[in-house]
């Protein structure tokens, strides 16, 4: 009896032990469910903010009445939408049928005949697109936004409106970002024209464009702080003593050193004595010298009303705030064989001649001669600049102001505070009229020297009366006026595609007899008056030569052929008888050029015009005209 309980003591230990053993093992399998869930509550929950399946935030798109200026938003809200909702439209045939939905009144009588004919455009989904966008698409989109954005002009809006609309205008282009560039400098504001021209040149249109509103805003900010200025001294001050305005003298032109440089021992003793730099006297510092006040007795210009430094830029061709009572205005220069320039020039009565900074001239590389004769320049006060004659000239440069466009050389003098100077002889030529209060340069109309007199050299009033009586109604297209403007890019830019891994060819310049070379400065003028060619920086370029006419005067021609052995001919059938304008460039011993527009001598131009020319006349050949290149047979009836 005593051995069998002690058999079912045995037992029930073992239990007990095995029971709290499993307990153990449970509590500890608890806490790390409990820990692992305490992790797992700290993620996100990933469908928290997931739409619904099938649930997409985008808006149904309005229907499309066939107006063509909401179809190019209502064909991408449409994609959009059938892209975000991608499982109920799971074939082509369905995208097509949702969007023929979205028809209404005219677009939708357009879709009907598809629909009844069960066209196989039901069936493809991009090919319908294409068709809509080809019906209701405007062709002449393209052209447009050219001639809205040539005439877009920033006037008295913030950079801010104007870079908005460039922008808007621009994504209809197919322009490059250079030409982009170009475009939106002419549009902009004199007052930040200004400013850009103290600075680099930026090398990207977004690049430009916020450069132009930092500036743009920081003019705003000038203003208001004037504004603020202004009216603090417009409050009641208590009365002191007037002090009587002396008369100062005319500072001598900036040409050089007119003012003596200070010697080491001079700066010393100023320096130790608390005396001004610039004059010597006492009182106050050079900055705020009265010698170099204004006539009229304005204080000088404070720091807030200076050239602004937008962020770390450094504008090192800009004028010091001393110089911005001078007459400074912006100037665009074309070196040869050079990359433009943009600056600022002083426009200075006391210079008889006009001159380039030496430093200027080596920092950009600007290409020089020696003049004919050294010229010996005097300053205001007689004294000969202690630079020396003057020996050396810029080779004929292109320089441009505002719309105004000439090749002229300019003298190279040291002049530490502007990088040119426009004297007696520009201003002589071209008989400017200045605006002292704005600080403007107006040319008259027409100047003897502006791209301007090329435009109206057609003597309209003269040509209108030689005209017979039928034809008084299509007078604009016997002047000349539009054919010296730089057309606008087309689809029919001669493209000029070399064949792959062939040389660029390497010419030589042909010799020149005076009579040629004074033709050729002449073509060159008249050229790049009228914006057809502009300065090359090509790694390749043809030479150029003349050939008399039975006139007698000369020709000038191009020796494109080694260009034209690697050019993949246009295969565009003739009758029976830039994009890349750096590959038209040629070179002269006056600086190398490259062509805006379609030059004599490519082995594709013939193909391209006949193309271009088959476009114009195309529903009108062999009915009334029959068109060889430039030559043009009219088939009319015989007035009587």
């Amino acid at each position: 009896m005593r051995l069998g309980r002690t058999k079912d003591n045995k037992i029930r230990g073992d239990w007990l032990f095995e029971n709290q053993a499993l307990t153990h093992t449970v509590q500890q399998l608890s806490d790390v469910v409990a820990a692992l869930q305490q992790r797992l509550d700290a993620f996100p929950d990933p469908g928290a903010d997931a739409p619904a399946p099938g649930k997409y935030p985008v808006a149904l798109p309005e229907k499309f009445d066939g107006a063509l200026a909401s179809f190019p938003m209502f064909l991408a809200q449409a994609k959009l939408y059938i892209q975000g909702r991608a499982r109920n439209f799971p074939d082509d045939r369905t995208k097509v049928h949702f969007l023929i939905s979205l028809l209404k009144d005219q677009a939708a009588k357009w879709a009907l005949p598809l629909l009844r004919q069960d066209s196989p455009l039901l069936m493809d989904y991009v090919g319908f697109c294409n068709h809509l966008e080809t019906v209701f698409g405007n062709p002449l989109k393209e052209s447009q936004a050219n001639r809205a954005n040539r005439q877009l002009r920033q006037d008295k809006s913030t950079a801010a409106a104007y870079a908005t609309e460039f922008r808007l205008l621009a994504q209809d282009l197919s322009w490059n970002d250079s030409a982009l560039r170009d475009q939106y400098l002419e549009g902009l504001s004199d007052e930040i024209l200004d400013q850009l021209a103290m600075m680099d040149r930026p090398t990207t249109l977004d690049a430009l464009i916020q450069r132009s509103l930092q500036i743009d805003d920081r003019l705003e900010d000038r203003c208001q702080a004037r504004d603020r200025q202004h009216s603090r001294l417009l409050a009641p001050v208590l009365p002191s003593r007037s002090t009587p305005t002396a008369e100062l003298p005319d500072e001598p032109t900036q040409l050089g050193a007119a003012r003596p440089r200070l010697s080491p021992s001079e700066k010393t003793r100023r320096r130790e004595g608390n005396l001004c730099l610039y004059c010597g006297g006492s009182g106050h510092y050079a900055r705020s010298c009265p010698e170099k006040m204004p006539v009229t007795g304005k204080p000088p210009t404070s720091v807030a009303e200076g050239p602004s430094n937008l962020g770390s830029q450094t504008m090192q061709e800009g004028p010091s705030p001393v110089e911005l009572r001078h007459l400074m205005v912006p100037v665009r220069l074309y070196p040869p064989g050079g990359p433009w320039i943009l600056t600022h020039a002083l426009v200075d009565s006391g210079a008889t001649r006009s001159y380039m900074d030496a430093a200027f001239a080596a920092r950009h590389q600007v290409p020089l001669q020696n003049k004919p004769e050294p010229v010996q320049v005097e300053a205001i006060d007689g004294r000969f600049l202690r630079s020396g004659a003057v020996t050396r000239e810029t080779q004929p440069l292109v320089l441009c102001l505002q719309q105004h466009r000439e090749v002229r050389t300019l003298d190279i003098a040291s002049m530490p505070r502007f990088p040119l100077v426009l004297g007696m002889d520009w201003l002589e030529a071209h008989n400017v009229q200045i605006d002292w209060v704005n600080r403007t340069v107006h040319f008259p109309d027409p100047c003897p020297h502006a791209r301007s007199e090329m435009l109206a050299a057609a003597p309209t009033e003269e040509a209108a009366s030689t005209l017979p009586a039928e034809y008084q109604d299509y007078q604009d297209v016997f002047e000349e006026r539009g054919a010296d403007q730089l057309p606008p890019h087309r689809s029919f830019d001669c493209s000029i595609d070399l064949q792959p891994g062939a040389p660029l060819p390497v010419s030589r310049l042909y010799s020149l007899t005076e009579p040629e070379r004074e033709a050729l400065q002449d073509f060159l003028r008249k050229n790049l008056e009228r914006g057809f060619i502009r300065p090359s920086t090509s790694p390749t370029a043809a030479p150029v030569l003349f050939v008399k006419k039975k006139c007698g005067e000369l020709r000038l021609c191009h020796d494109y052929r080694a260009l034209n052995k690697i050019t993949i001919p246009d295969r565009y059938p003739l009758p029976l008888i830039s994009e890349l304008l750096e590959r038209t460039a040629f070179g002269t011993r006056y600086g190398q050029f490259e062509y805006l527009v379609m030059p004599f001598g490519l082995c594709n131009a013939p193909a391209v015009f006949q193309r271009y020319i088959n476009h114009v006349f195309q529903d009108l050949l062999d009915k009334y005209v029959v068109v060889y290149l430039d030559d043009i047979k009219r088939v009319c009836v015989l007035v009587q």
